[in-house]
């Protein structure tokens, strides 16, 4: 009986560490200062959201864990850069990281995550191009992103407005930024809009090798079409 007693005390103070609620949350100030965390733990930003790689969901605030849930979307794809064409995209680009969880902006009483284009490279990646009208913005009703450097919204680029749970990988299509997806070629597909077709960028009229990219930006792509992600949806051309 005082083994089993020893274990009912054991599990009682088990529960009683993991199961803190939100409202406990609020309170500490030992809440963690890293968004990223391999380790569970009720401190810890992928206690509530994330997993054991990152606290981007999957799992979002709901259990949920697939990309076509809204709180789920495409965490993984910018933030580990899956099947990309740039480099990673942090948590800091998209959202208000709070050091502490109960900072202003966390826990609140909005539901899910605001997204506010900022961070390092917000200038180059989200925010507004000199000459644009309009910021870079996320829509929680029809969830797109519009106005994104990172989906064409430079001169002779696409101005793509991708769906968030979007599970084709249309949004990351060579060409899908700017070019044309659908022509047969690499160097078809990547050709920014030209003088021909309402664009600046020159054409095969102009250049006999306009379709070989690394002739112009070998910094950025090599001869065999391999991209340098440093160097690739950076907010600038490199040449």
């Amino acid at each position: 009986m005082k083994r089993q007693y020893q274990i009912f005390v054991l599990t009682i103070l088990a529960l009683s560490v993991l199961c803190i609620s939100c409202s406990d949350l609020k309170k500490d100030t030992s809440a963690p200062t890293s968004p990223v965390s391999k380790n569970y733990s009720p401190y810890n930003c992928n206690s509530c959201h994330g997993n054991e790689t990152n606290a981007a969901p999957p799992k979002d605030l709901e259990g949920n864990t697939s990309i076509s849930a809204p709180g789920v979307g495409a965490h993984q794809s910018h933030l580990l850069a899956i099947d990309s064409v740039g480099a990673v995209v942090a948590c800091n680009e998209c959202h208000t990281v709070p050091k502490f969880a109960n900072d202003v902006g966390h826990l609140d009483s909005t539901p899910g995550a605001e997204v506010v284009f900022q961070g390092a490279v917000s200038t180059a990646r989200f925010s507004h191009i000199a000459g644009a009208d309009t910021a870079a913005k996320y829509s929680n009703t029809t969830l797109h992103c519009t106005n994104t450097y990172c989906h064409g919204y430079f001169p002779n680029g696409n101005r793509v407005s991708p769906t968030w749970t979007d599970e084709s990988g249309q949004y990351r299509a060579c060409g899908s930024c700017h070019g044309d997806p659908t022509k047969s070629t690499t160097g078809e597909r990547a050709l920014p809009k030209t003088r021909l077709n309402g664009g600046s960028h020159l054409s095969v009229q102009d250049n006999a090798n306009i379709f070989q990219c690394y002739r112009c930006h070998p910094s950025a792509i090599d001869a065999n079409y391999n991209l340098n992600f440093s160097r690739h949806i950076n907010g600038q051309v490199d040449f």
